[in-house]
């Protein structure tokens, strides 16, 4: 039996050789019934294919939501709520006759787009993408990207979902970058750390090589990396605590914070809040997993911010709630959600990150007149930017990258939106659009606002208080000692005096 899959013209040059070849099978064959001459098979044999792909209707393409409607394909082709095999999934979708009702929200979605419209142009290299998730249900309420939906290179269309996992139907995502400090910041907490501990961090921090570092994975064994990590020229040095380390989102704090802390719980921190590469790998525990090496997506992003807002209650990102077929037969599907970290642990990170807007990278730009959270992010060497952040009742998180390769094509020296840029920082455009987005997504919706931090278990500090200002006499030397902690009790070389502001060199962005 033929197989006319095997010969679809749209599947590329290997199927339409084999559909030439099976046109001129047919031919001979003709001609051996003397249905047409043997000069008239020769003829038609030399003829091209002729094909010209026509769009089969009802595809993603003719929605209005075409990013959306990709990631509900994906979502029914690879949920076993639909479907006991992947066989049976695809019968379900190809021949369902399925009416599919979705979480997604108009005016929200508008906002998306309108906010990603105004700063990045379809025809810019670079990428926007956003999603929108509900804290507390996972309900994904937009995704937008700033490119259109198609395969016309030409008009730089793409196929790939820009705000979702390979899984469905996106590509390898951007590093996540400074968004990734939230993890460590919410592991500090987990393990009693108070808002005002901290540790004393100067302008660079060496990560030493395997056999000599201090960072362990979670199988046990040591990891290091041959590299320097700096600050960005905001995040000087001295001595910082969790509030003013995540405001400036200062590196090299954040270095000696997940050393502290332990590599290993940073992860599983992040883990349990539905962290995972967008390509599906397993993470990279290594030591720079703090300042985000690792390739996240949009809705991952969002959702696992969603936690923070939701008070420590994880729910998987949720897309469709209702699918019916053509006999009528209703698969319904509901949040599903699970307490993973500590309430209070939550209302103390909310409490860090809302110092973001107010005193920390997002300054400049702003909040959005309610409670909101949220954290910058920018990769080393600008090769991705990102901002993430949050209400009590929508999180959103929105990156910018150039799918070409963002390590060969970073953001230095960028013309994107029609607007020239030195460096794109994690606020530069990211965190415009996710303000923009947020106001109008949010327009007449009640304004609730953060549960206030537990200040008994969370408020001060313990064993890593700010050192008191050296004594001014004459043992004053002996007396200024700095120890692990920065502690003046303790004996060491004091260093937690260093502004941090002679950071030349090589710069890793921080925001």
């Amino acid at each position: 039996m033929q197989n006319p899959v095997r010969t679809d013209p749209t599947l590329g040059k290997t199927a339409r050789d084999q559909l030439i070849n099976r046109r001129n099978t047919v031919l001979d064959r003709m001609a051996e019934l003397k249905k047409i001459t043997v000069a008239e098979a020769a003829a038609a044999k030399k003829e091209k294919l002729g094909f010209k792909g026509t769009q089969i209707p009802g595809g993603c393409e003719e929605s209005k939501f075409p990013y959306f409607c990709l990631y509900v394909k994906h979502e029914i082709l690879t949920n076993p709520e639909f479907g006991a095999t992947p066989d049976d999934r695809e019968k379900l979708l190809q021949r369902g006759g399925l009416r599919v009702k979705t979480t997604l929200d108009p005016k929200m979605q508008k906002a998306a787009e309108q906010a990603i419209a105004k700063r990045v142009s379809t025809k810019d290299k670079p990428v926007a993408a956003q999603a929108m998730v509900v804290p507390g249900t996972g309900e994904i309420k937009a995704m937008a990207a700033s490119r259109k939906f198609g395969d016309n290179k030409k008009k730089n269309e793409t196929l790939i979902n820009l705000a979702a996992d390979g899984k469905h139907g996106g590509g390898v995502g951007f590093q996540q970058g400074s968004t990734a400090k939230a993890f460590t910041l919410a592991a500090a907490l987990e393990n009693g750390w108070k808002i005002d501990d901290g540790n004393s961090t100067g302008a660079s921090y060496d990560i030493p090589t395997n056999a000599l570092s201090p960072f362990r994975d979670c199988k046990g064994n040591r990891v290091g990396e041959t590299h320097q990590v700096r600050n960005s020229s905001e995040g000087g040095g001295g001595f910082k605590t969790l509030r003013t380390g995540t405001e400036g989102s200062v590196n090299t704090f954040f270095m000696k914070l997940e050393e502290a802390v332990g590599l290993c719980k940073v992860v599983k921190v992040a883990e349990k809040l539905g962290i995972k590469r967008a390509d599906g790998g397993k993470l990279q525990e290594v030591p720079t997993f703090t300042l985000g090496v690792n390739e996240m997506d949009p809705v991952t992003v969002s959702n696992a911010f969603a936690v923070f807002a939701a008070r420590g209650e994880y729910c998987r990102p949720m897309a469709i709630t209702e699918i019916r077929d053509r006999n009528g037969k209703v698969t319904s599907s509901k949040p599903k959600c699970k307490q993973v970290m500590d309430e209070k642990v939550a209302d103390a990170v909310n409490e860090v990150m809302s110092g973001v807007f107010t005193r920390g990278t997002m300054t400049e730009v702003g909040g959005i007149g309610r409670d909101a959270a949220g954290k910058t992010g920018t990769t080393d060497g600008y090769t991705a930017a990102w901002f993430a952040g949050y209400t009590p009742n929508l999180a959103s998180a929105v990156s910018v990258g150039d799918p070409r390769g963002a390590f060969e094509h970073d953001l230095t020296n960028v013309t994107i939106g029609g607007q020239y840029y030195n460096y794109v920082y994690g606020a530069t455009i990211s965190g415009r659009i996710w303000k923009d987005s947020m106001i109008q997504a949010l327009k007449g919706v009640e304004a609730p606002s953060f549960t206030p931090y537990d200040r008994d278990r969370f408020g001060g500090c313990s064993k890593s208080c700010a050192p008191k200002p050296p004594k001014k006499d004459k043992d004053r030397d002996r007396d200024r000692g700095d120890g692990p902690w920065g502690n003046p009790d303790d004996d060491g070389p004091l260093d937690i005096w260093d502004t941090g502001e002679d950071n030349g060199g090589p710069i890793t962005p921080g925001r």
